[in-house]
């Protein structure tokens, strides 16, 4: 129904004419009429009209309030506070008494079942010790139902109407009642199915809600008709109705159901369907498309148990990762950093004592977790799209790595953006190294001193080969000295701060063997017992060294998989950061002043 209202309508003449409509009525669009003109002075009626078009359900999971219904807009401050638009506060006994005389004088079903509906859901909130009024649920039970039977109503809210409502009678403890819209509701999937759409709904509905009294005969005819419908979708030879996202979707349903009811063949069976209509879905995509999708199609024909097709999807996939890289395009943006920018930073690095400058280095440019959080929801603002999509990256002939949505994949977000910030901050790591350097006329030397404080690098000897290997010029060799020393020095840190440095070995009873640097980092006990930067430290370490969303080095070197073009100087500069940045930590009991004493 059109949003358009008079200028000088009055709340009750927008009501009046939606009702009088007699079809479906969009509630934003109610919202929208009786939004203009609000008036100093106009009657309570009004505003408690106003206040019901603004308040929104939340089908599916509980509200701000705890409830199906809740305010338009909520918003929580750095601070804690929870601000929302419009406040429960501004629901109260007089607003209750004029929703009631909506929901019994209003003839639309949309529009009665949501004034009645709010009467149920936030009387109790609003009035201390109050209980709810079952005449009211009652009533927009019946207008749900019957507005889910309007010949012109989208099939999507009639679904809606009557999930609603058998939530509703379930409340209520009305099992008669939930018969009957049980009925209504796999009336509506029959329809639904015959017009191929939306065949999902009644599953889910009656499936979600434990108690809607759902038969086992019943719940064996949806299953069928999934069956059916993912059949239809996963034909490859009818291009026109294959499409592999309903084939995930049902899959998804199928997989669940089957793994809740202990059939294993089954689930692998549906897992192997979704394989096969990804790899068909892979072979009709571009080669950067069809290396993701191929890589998600291997991982179903692995949890389909089908070994052979796992090995022959990584090898077409390791075709498509190569051919994707030979179509990338580089893409670059110039930053230009003035000369008396660069000369300000270097002076401030250098002010003070050598420990400053190493204290300065080693913490500044640790990455904080706490920043970068901040940084993502600030670009979560500005380009909310690029915050839902998600990203992959390839690596020589594989996918490295696929990293979720914001949302769903927060940490992994955390750690490409941190990523990102290590490349932007590698120009002036250098600056800052140059002029420490210079300025204090430092050689290895000196950094092993600072960095081995704690003895965490043992008698310092291949740390001392590292670093001069760096100040020479032999980065090959820094690398391969250093990312081992810095793996051992976090190791032995973490002796330091009293958790344990070996675990039992995976095959040999009765063996241990060293814990790994992400042993460390992805263990939350380790990174609370480091202290009140253990959360900055855990991600700097991990996006350098030990997470496949970052350069990952301590893996790239251990498996030979870092090519000598990458072991360049801004890779090494990075690896004596993080030696500097190994120095800060002391062992328990060292003393608080002295040249130790450094805070980031």
């Amino acid at each position: 129904m059109s949003s358009s209202s008079a200028p000088s309508e009055t709340p009750d003449e927008a009501l009046a004419r939606f009702d009088r409509a007699g079809g479906p009525v969009d509630l934003t669009d109610v919202a929208e009429a009786l939004r203009a003109g609000a008036a100093e002075g106009e009657p309570e009626l009004w505003k408690a009209d106003r206040l019901a078009a603004e308040i929104r359900p939340y089908p599916g999971n509980p509200s701000p309030w705890g409830g199906y219904f809740g305010p338009r807009f909520s918003a929580t401050y750095e601070n804690g506070e929870v601000v929302d638009s419009p406040p429960l506060a501004a629901v109260d006994a007089d607003v209750l008494d004029a929703w009631r005389l909506r929901a019994d004088g209003l003839t639309t079903p949309t529009l009665k079942a949501h004034y009645a509906d709010l009467i149920w859901d936030l009387g109790p909130k609003v009035l201390a010790g109050a209980r709810r009024e079952p005449h009211f649920a009652r009533l927009a039970i019946d207008a749900y139902r019957t507005a889910s039977g309007v010949p012109s109503e989208q099939r999507l809210h009639a679904f809606a109407h009557l999930r609603r409502a058998l939530g509703l009678a379930i409340q209520l403890d009305d099992q008669g009642l939930v018969d009957a819209i049980r009925t209504e509701i796999l009336q509506l999937h029959g329809v639904a199915l015959v017009d191929g759409e939306l065949w999902w709904q009644a599953y889910d509905i009656l499936t979600e809600q434990r108690k809607s009294g759902l038969t086992e005969a019943e719940r064996a005819q949806l299953v069928a008709d999934l069956e059916t419908g993912l059949a239809g979708y996963a034909d490859a030879a009818d291009p026109k109705r294959f499409d592999v996202h309903f084939v995930e979707r049902t899959g998804e349903r199928l997989v669940k159901h089957y793994r809740q009811s202990k059939q294993s063949s089954d689930e692998k069976r549906i897992h192997a369907i979704i394989a096969r209509a990804r790899e068909h879905h892979a072979s009709r995509a571009e080669a950067l498309a069809a290396s993701s999708v191929l890589n998600d199609s291997m991982e179903s024909y692995r949890k389909a148990g089908l070994a052979d097709d796992v090995e022959r999807v990584r090898r077409l996939m390791q075709v498509k990762v190569r051919e994707a890289r030979d179509q990338m395009a580089e893409i670059s943006q110039e930053v230009r950093i003035s000369f008396d920018e660069v000369e300000a930073f270097q002076a401030r690095i250098v002010e003070g004592t050598v420990v400053d400058a190493f204290a300065r280095i080693g913490a500044e440019f640790m990455l904080r977790r706490a920043q970068l959080e901040e940084q993502l929801a600030t670009i979560g603002d500005a380009a909310p799209l690029m915050a839902m999509i998600p990203q992959q990256i390839i690596g020589e002939d594989h996918v490295v790595a696929t990293v979720g949505s914001v949302e769903d994949d927060p940490y992994g977000r955390v750690l490409r953006h941190a990523h990102f910030s290590l490349s932007m901050n590698t120009p002036w790591l250098g600056w800052a190294l140059e002029a420490a350097i210079e300025h204090y006329q430092l050689h290895a030397g000196h950094f092993v001193a600072w960095s081995n404080r704690a003895g965490l690098f043992g008698d310092g000897a291949l740390l001392s080969d590292g670093l001069e290997a760096w100040f020479e010029g032999d980065h090959v060799k820094a690398v391969h000295v250093l990312v081992p020393q810095i793996e051992r020095g976090f190791r032995n840190l973490m002796g330091l701060v009293g958790r344990p440095t070996s675990k039992p070995h995976p095959k040999f009873k009765g063996a241990q063997v060293a814990v790994t640097m992400g042993d460390g980092l992805y263990s939350k006990e380790t990174v609370a017992a480091l202290g009140q930067h253990g959360p900055d430290l855990a991600v700097h370490l991990a996006t350098l060294y030990a997470d496949p969303r970052g350069p990952n080095l301590r893996n790239e070197v251990a498996h030979g998989l870092l090519a000598r073009d990458q072991m360049e100087q801004q890779t090494v500069l990075w690896l004596v950061q993080t030696v500097v940045l190994l120095g800060l930590w002391r062992a328990p009991g060292a003393a608080a002043a002295g040249e130790g004493k450094a805070s980031s």
